[in-house]
Protein backbone atom coordinates (compact mmCIF):
# COMPACT_ATOMS: atom_id res chain seq x y z
CA UNK A 1 0.00 0.00 0.00
CA UNK A 2 1.21 3.17 -1.22
CA UNK A 3 2.16 5.75 1.42
CA UNK A 4 0.61 9.54 1.36
CA UNK A 5 4.60 10.43 0.42
CA UNK A 6 5.01 8.16 -2.19
CA UNK A 7 1.29 9.07 -3.49
CA UNK A 8 2.53 13.00 -3.22
CA UNK A 9 5.77 11.86 -4.69
CA UNK A 10 4.35 10.33 -7.70
CA UNK A 11 1.61 12.85 -8.67
CA UNK A 12 4.53 15.71 -8.79
CA UNK A 13 7.00 13.35 -10.96
CA UNK A 14 3.45 12.56 -13.57
CA UNK A 15 3.11 16.18 -13.78
CA UNK A 16 5.94 16.68 -15.53
CA UNK A 17 4.82 14.36 -18.62
CA UNK A 18 3.90 15.73 -22.17
CA UNK A 19 0.03 15.13 -21.87
CA UNK A 20 0.65 12.62 -24.66
CA UNK A 21 2.99 10.65 -22.93
CA UNK A 22 0.26 10.78 -19.33
CA UNK A 23 -2.14 9.57 -21.57
CA UNK A 24 -0.43 6.67 -23.08
CA UNK A 25 0.94 5.51 -19.89
CA UNK A 26 -2.63 5.87 -17.90
CA UNK A 27 -3.86 3.23 -20.75
CA UNK A 28 -0.72 1.04 -19.92
CA UNK A 29 -0.64 1.27 -16.44
CA UNK A 30 -4.62 0.49 -16.11
CA UNK A 31 -5.72 -1.27 -18.87
CA UNK A 32 -8.36 0.18 -19.81
CA UNK A 33 -8.76 3.97 -18.45
CA UNK A 34 -9.40 6.71 -21.28
CA UNK A 35 -8.94 10.00 -18.43
CA UNK A 36 -10.58 12.82 -19.69
CA UNK A 37 -8.35 15.60 -17.34
CA UNK A 38 -4.74 15.14 -16.26
CA UNK A 39 -5.80 15.13 -13.05
CA UNK A 40 -8.08 12.09 -13.56
CA UNK A 41 -5.02 10.73 -15.59
CA UNK A 42 -2.43 10.95 -12.72
CA UNK A 43 -5.14 9.55 -10.14
CA UNK A 44 -5.86 6.71 -12.09
CA UNK A 45 -2.02 5.82 -12.44
CA UNK A 46 -1.39 6.11 -8.74
CA UNK A 47 -4.84 4.07 -8.18
CA UNK A 48 -3.16 1.38 -10.27
CA UNK A 49 -0.25 1.22 -9.00
CA UNK A 50 0.87 -1.10 -5.73
CA UNK A 51 4.97 -0.02 -5.59
CA UNK A 52 6.30 3.17 -6.56
CA UNK A 53 9.28 1.09 -8.16
CA UNK A 54 6.76 -0.17 -10.97
CA UNK A 55 5.72 3.15 -12.12
CA UNK A 56 9.68 4.67 -12.22
CA UNK A 57 10.64 1.88 -14.35
CA UNK A 58 7.99 2.59 -16.46
CA UNK A 59 8.58 3.24 -20.41
CA UNK A 60 7.54 6.55 -20.14
CA UNK A 61 9.53 7.60 -17.43
CA UNK A 62 12.47 8.04 -19.19
CA UNK A 63 15.96 8.94 -17.93
CA UNK A 64 15.70 13.01 -18.61
CA UNK A 65 12.51 12.78 -16.84
CA UNK A 66 14.06 11.43 -13.67
CA UNK A 67 17.05 13.56 -13.79
CA UNK A 68 14.39 16.67 -14.51
CA UNK A 69 12.33 15.66 -11.17
CA UNK A 70 15.47 15.31 -9.00
CA UNK A 71 16.50 18.66 -10.00
CA UNK A 72 13.15 20.30 -9.72
CA UNK A 73 13.28 18.92 -5.98
CA UNK A 74 16.99 19.08 -4.90
CA UNK A 75 17.84 15.49 -4.66
CA UNK A 76 21.25 14.39 -4.47
CA UNK A 77 21.90 11.84 -7.36
CA UNK A 78 24.62 10.09 -9.32
CA UNK A 79 23.95 11.56 -12.82
CA UNK A 80 26.35 9.47 -14.71
CA UNK A 81 25.37 6.03 -13.61
CA UNK A 82 22.19 5.06 -15.51
CA UNK A 83 19.02 4.99 -14.57
CA UNK A 84 18.93 2.95 -11.61
CA UNK A 85 21.12 5.01 -9.31
CA UNK A 86 18.45 7.62 -9.60
CA UNK A 87 15.35 5.58 -8.67
CA UNK A 88 17.10 4.68 -5.71
CA UNK A 89 17.44 8.37 -4.83
CA UNK A 90 13.82 9.11 -5.64
CA UNK A 91 12.69 5.70 -3.57
CA UNK A 92 14.90 7.09 -0.98
CA UNK A 93 13.23 10.45 -0.93
CA UNK A 94 9.66 9.00 -0.78
CA UNK A 95 10.87 7.11 2.35
CA UNK A 96 10.21 3.73 0.46
CA UNK A 97 11.78 0.61 1.71
CA UNK A 98 14.69 -0.51 -0.67
CA UNK A 99 16.17 -2.85 1.15
CA UNK A 100 13.75 -5.51 0.01
CA UNK A 101 15.06 -8.31 -2.35
CA UNK A 102 12.58 -7.99 -4.66
CA UNK A 103 13.42 -4.56 -5.45
CA UNK A 104 16.78 -5.27 -5.77
CA UNK A 105 16.35 -8.00 -7.80
CA UNK A 106 13.81 -5.73 -10.33
CA UNK A 107 16.78 -3.02 -10.41
CA UNK A 108 19.53 -5.21 -10.93
CA UNK A 109 17.72 -6.17 -14.26
CA UNK A 110 16.78 -3.19 -15.50
CA UNK A 111 13.97 -1.46 -17.28
CA UNK A 112 10.94 -3.45 -17.30
CA UNK A 113 10.59 -2.08 -21.05
CA UNK A 114 13.30 -2.35 -22.98
CA UNK A 115 12.09 0.91 -24.64
CA UNK A 116 12.36 2.96 -21.66
CA UNK A 117 16.13 3.21 -21.74
CA UNK A 118 17.27 7.03 -21.91
CA UNK A 119 19.67 7.08 -25.12
CA UNK A 120 20.89 4.24 -27.55
CA UNK A 121 24.44 2.97 -26.62
CA UNK A 122 25.21 3.26 -30.05
CA UNK A 123 24.13 6.77 -30.49
CA UNK A 124 27.03 8.16 -28.74
CA UNK A 125 29.47 9.36 -31.28
CA UNK A 126 30.48 12.40 -33.15
CA UNK A 127 26.43 13.10 -33.61
CA UNK A 128 25.97 15.10 -30.83
CA UNK A 129 29.67 16.32 -30.20
CA UNK A 130 30.62 12.89 -28.86
CA UNK A 131 29.69 13.54 -24.94
CA UNK A 132 28.65 10.11 -23.05
CA UNK A 133 24.99 10.04 -22.91
CA UNK A 134 24.48 10.40 -19.24
CA UNK A 135 26.40 14.12 -19.37
CA UNK A 136 24.50 14.84 -22.67
CA UNK A 137 20.91 14.13 -20.70
CA UNK A 138 21.68 15.64 -17.89
CA UNK A 139 22.66 18.80 -20.00
CA UNK A 140 19.54 18.92 -21.67
CA UNK A 141 17.31 18.04 -18.52
CA UNK A 142 19.41 20.85 -16.19
CA UNK A 143 18.77 23.43 -18.79
CA UNK A 144 14.74 22.37 -19.05
CA UNK A 145 14.68 23.15 -15.14
CA UNK A 146 16.97 26.19 -14.92
CA UNK A 147 15.05 27.82 -17.75
CA UNK A 148 11.17 26.83 -16.43
CA UNK A 149 12.43 28.10 -13.15
CA UNK A 150 13.67 31.07 -14.34
CA UNK A 151 10.95 32.02 -17.03
CA UNK A 152 8.69 31.08 -14.30
CA UNK A 153 10.26 33.48 -11.74
CA UNK A 154 10.43 36.34 -13.91
CA UNK A 155 6.45 36.18 -15.19
CA UNK A 156 5.71 36.20 -11.67
CA UNK A 157 7.92 38.96 -11.00
CA UNK A 158 6.83 40.71 -14.41
CA UNK A 159 3.05 40.60 -13.49
CA UNK A 160 3.30 42.01 -10.05
CA UNK A 161 5.18 45.05 -11.07
CA UNK A 162 2.67 45.73 -14.11
CA UNK A 163 -0.05 45.47 -10.92
CA UNK A 164 1.99 47.98 -9.31
CA UNK A 165 2.43 50.09 -12.12
CA UNK A 166 6.09 50.29 -10.93
CA UNK A 167 8.78 50.35 -13.61
CA UNK A 168 10.67 47.23 -14.80
CA UNK A 169 13.75 47.07 -11.45
CA UNK A 170 14.70 44.31 -9.57
CA UNK A 171 14.63 44.74 -5.61
CA UNK A 172 17.13 42.33 -3.91
CA UNK A 173 14.65 40.70 -1.86
CA UNK A 174 14.69 37.08 -1.28
CA UNK A 175 13.42 35.35 -4.08
CA UNK A 176 10.67 33.27 -3.96
CA UNK A 177 11.96 30.17 -6.52
CA UNK A 178 15.04 31.01 -8.81
CA UNK A 179 17.92 32.29 -6.20
CA UNK A 180 20.63 32.10 -4.40
CA UNK A 181 20.16 28.31 -3.03
CA UNK A 182 20.84 27.02 -6.65
CA UNK A 183 24.43 28.65 -6.50
CA UNK A 184 27.88 28.01 -4.30
CA UNK A 185 28.43 31.03 -1.85
CA UNK A 186 31.38 31.89 -4.10
CA UNK A 187 29.47 31.46 -7.69
CA UNK A 188 30.64 33.78 -10.50
CA UNK A 189 29.15 35.41 -13.19
CA UNK A 190 29.83 37.05 -16.39
CA UNK A 191 27.39 38.45 -18.54
CA UNK A 192 27.71 40.61 -22.19
CA UNK A 193 25.35 42.22 -24.26
CA UNK A 194 26.23 42.92 -27.59
CA UNK A 195 23.73 45.01 -30.06
CA UNK A 196 22.76 43.41 -34.02
CA UNK A 197 26.08 45.05 -35.08
CA UNK A 198 28.08 43.37 -32.60
CA UNK A 199 29.25 45.88 -30.35
CA UNK A 200 30.22 45.23 -26.85
CA UNK A 201 27.29 47.42 -25.19
CA UNK A 202 27.12 46.32 -21.72
CA UNK A 203 29.41 43.99 -19.78
CA UNK A 204 29.29 43.01 -16.06
CA UNK A 205 30.94 40.26 -13.59
CA UNK A 206 29.44 39.63 -10.19
CA UNK A 207 30.39 37.29 -7.33
CA UNK A 208 28.88 35.76 -4.34
CA UNK A 209 25.56 33.35 -4.83
CA UNK A 210 23.35 36.29 -3.93
CA UNK A 211 24.88 38.86 -6.30
CA UNK A 212 25.00 36.07 -9.07
CA UNK A 213 21.33 35.30 -9.08
CA UNK A 214 19.88 38.90 -9.00
CA UNK A 215 22.11 39.89 -11.68
CA UNK A 216 21.11 37.23 -13.79
CA UNK A 217 17.25 37.85 -13.30
CA UNK A 218 17.55 41.36 -13.47
CA UNK A 219 19.50 41.06 -16.82
CA UNK A 220 15.76 39.52 -18.08
CA UNK A 221 13.72 41.25 -16.25
CA UNK A 222 14.46 44.70 -16.81
CA UNK A 223 14.37 43.82 -20.73
CA UNK A 224 10.56 42.24 -20.37
CA UNK A 225 12.57 39.05 -21.66
CA UNK A 226 12.15 35.25 -21.38
CA UNK A 227 14.99 32.37 -22.59
CA UNK A 228 13.46 29.93 -24.66
CA UNK A 229 16.49 27.40 -24.85
CA UNK A 230 16.95 25.54 -28.05
CA UNK A 231 16.38 21.54 -26.84
CA UNK A 232 17.46 19.95 -29.56
CA UNK A 233 21.13 18.26 -29.75
CA UNK A 234 22.02 21.26 -32.01
CA UNK A 235 21.35 23.61 -28.66
CA UNK A 236 22.16 22.00 -25.86
CA UNK A 237 25.69 20.68 -24.98
CA UNK A 238 27.56 19.17 -22.40
CA UNK A 239 31.06 17.44 -20.63
CA UNK A 240 32.24 16.08 -17.39
CA UNK A 241 35.99 16.52 -16.25
CA UNK A 242 37.64 13.73 -14.21
CA UNK A 243 36.86 15.06 -10.74
CA UNK A 244 33.29 15.21 -11.34
CA UNK A 245 32.72 19.04 -12.77
CA UNK A 246 30.04 19.23 -15.42
CA UNK A 247 30.32 22.04 -18.15
CA UNK A 248 26.72 23.02 -19.46
CA UNK A 249 26.12 24.91 -22.64
CA UNK A 250 22.91 26.19 -23.79
CA UNK A 251 21.51 28.56 -26.40
CA UNK A 252 18.61 29.63 -27.67
CA UNK A 253 16.44 32.98 -28.41
CA UNK A 254 15.11 36.04 -26.02
CA UNK A 255 11.86 36.67 -26.58
CA UNK A 256 9.39 39.75 -25.39
CA UNK A 257 5.91 40.46 -26.04
CA UNK A 258 5.47 37.45 -28.24
CA UNK A 259 8.23 38.65 -30.30
CA UNK A 260 11.61 37.24 -31.32
CA UNK A 261 14.25 39.84 -30.09
CA UNK A 262 17.57 37.97 -29.62
CA UNK A 263 19.67 35.12 -29.06
CA UNK A 264 21.50 33.80 -25.93
CA UNK A 265 24.54 31.84 -25.35
CA UNK A 266 25.05 30.57 -22.10
CA UNK A 267 27.77 28.10 -20.11
CA UNK A 268 27.36 26.60 -16.63
CA UNK A 269 29.57 25.46 -14.71
CA UNK A 270 28.04 22.42 -12.38
CA UNK A 271 30.00 21.12 -9.02
CA UNK A 272 28.27 19.21 -6.28
CA UNK A 273 28.28 20.77 -2.83
CA UNK A 274 28.93 18.76 0.33
CA UNK A 275 27.50 20.36 2.28
CA UNK A 276 24.19 20.78 0.89
CA UNK A 277 23.33 16.80 0.72
CA UNK A 278 25.66 16.46 -2.25
CA UNK A 279 23.28 18.00 -4.69
CA UNK A 280 24.17 19.70 -7.52
CA UNK A 281 24.78 23.97 -7.83
CA UNK A 282 26.19 26.42 -10.15
CA UNK A 283 29.38 27.49 -9.27
CA UNK A 284 29.87 29.69 -12.70
CA UNK A 285 28.40 31.14 -15.28
CA UNK A 286 28.64 33.19 -18.98
CA UNK A 287 25.99 34.81 -20.33
CA UNK A 288 26.13 36.22 -23.57
CA UNK A 289 23.06 37.72 -25.41
CA UNK A 290 22.77 39.35 -28.56
CA UNK A 291 20.00 42.14 -30.01
CA UNK A 292 18.44 40.57 -33.64
CA UNK A 293 15.77 38.57 -34.82
CA UNK A 294 15.65 35.16 -35.39
CA UNK A 295 14.21 32.95 -37.77
CA UNK A 296 15.85 29.45 -36.61
CA UNK A 297 16.76 27.98 -33.72
CA UNK A 298 20.23 28.99 -32.49
CA UNK A 299 22.91 25.96 -32.37
CA UNK A 300 25.82 25.25 -30.49
CA UNK A 301 29.10 26.13 -32.24
CA UNK A 302 30.54 22.67 -33.01
CA UNK A 303 32.73 20.83 -30.71
CA UNK A 304 36.18 21.81 -31.82
CA UNK A 305 34.98 25.51 -30.51
CA UNK A 306 33.24 24.91 -27.67
CA UNK A 307 34.94 25.41 -24.45
CA UNK A 308 37.20 22.99 -22.48
CA UNK A 309 36.87 21.62 -19.05
CA UNK A 310 39.98 22.66 -17.36
CA UNK A 311 42.15 19.56 -16.56
CA UNK A 312 43.62 20.53 -12.80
Amino acid sequence: MLTSKEKQGMQELLELLPPDDLLSLTRTATGCVVPETVTEAIDAIILATDQPLKLLRRQKITYKLLLTYLLKMGIPFDATGGKVPLIFAILKYWGSDTRDSEADEQLSRGDEEPAAQAVDPIDSGTQHGGEPPDVREFASAFAQWYYDLLNGTVARKLSVLAEQKSPLTLTLHPLEEFGKQHFFDDASMRLRVFDQSDNLVHQEECYGCEQVSACLLNAVVSHNLLMNPNMSPGGIGGAQSPHGLIKVMCCGTLQTSGRVCGIFEQIFGLVRDILAGNSWKIKSTELTMKSQSAPSASSLPQKSQLPSLPSH
